[in-house]
């Protein structure tokens, strides 16, 4: 997935998930700055779906 500077520090995706999908979506991220500190994060079950 592609992610877009939209601020400062902000950067922003956008998903896009099949019809008809259902369950529940989890997010995962990872970062790292100049001083090579690194970040990850896990958001189980983010958001849910529901097929329409």
């Amino acid at each position: 997935m592609r992610t877009t500077k939209s601020g400062r520090s902000e950067y922003t995706a956008v998903l896009k998930h099949p019809k008809r999908s259902t369950g529940a979506v989890s997010l995962r991220t990872e970062g790292v700055d100049a001083a090579g500190n690194t970040i990850k994060q896990t958001i189980t079950r983010a958001y849910g779906l529901t097929a329409r």
